[in-house]
């Protein structure tokens, strides 16, 4: 399904939309990205995928500023791409992250469809090849846990969180200059 710029998000009903309903926090939140030969795991406290077109520029992954106004990366001519965040209680004792789902690894998975919530499934992504940019994988797993399962988290607001910690000048060329006098 093409949404009109050049990406497209997955083409079936999934529990995905571009944003979530629940409260800002204050904590801080990291983007966990599936790295060979370690997967990406936890348990989803949200009950949706968040879905973000972004563009990949020097190493990084930038957000499309294009409804802000002019996006120096669509101007630049960048690719743009989908990619899903969910929000995870992670391995880590208590802390819980935002893992990054490729537009294939959520289009590829057929234990999405027909599901009403994500809130409580155990997911796993990982690299299919040696290489950190090599496709992705999603699926699920069984998991004991130990502890209560954390609120769900507003998505879009933790990723504007991290995405502006990572700005670069490149994002601020656009803005104008006004005399003070």
């Amino acid at each position: 399904m093409s949404n009109g710029h050049g990406t497209a998000g997955p083409t079936h009903a999934l529990p995905v939309q571009g944003a979530t309903p629940f409260s800002v926090s204050q904590e801080r939140y990291h983007i966990v990205r599936a790295t060979p030969p370690c997967p990406a795991r936890g348990i989803c406290i949200n009950p949706t995928i968040f879905g973000k077109e972004v563009h990949y520029v020097e190493g990084r992954t930038h957000p499309c500023n294009r409804q802000r106004g002019r996006c120096p990366w669509c101007a630049d001519g960048s690719r743009l791409r989908w990619y899903g965040y969910i929000p995870c209680l992670l391995p880590s004792p208590g802390r819980v992250g935002l893992i990054e789902l490729t537009h294939r690894a959520v289009e590829d998975c057929s234990e999405l469809r027909g599901l009403a919530s994500l809130r409580g499934q155990g997911i796993k992504v990982e690299r299919l090849g040696g290489g950190k940019r090599s496709r992705c994988s999603l699926s699920f797993e069984k998991y004991q846990l130990r502890s209560k399962l954390p609120e769900p988290i507003d998505t879009s607001a933790a990723l504007d969180v991290i995405f502006g910690e990572f700005a670069t000048p490149r994002e601020f060329d656009f803005i104008e200059e006004v005399p003070l006098a």
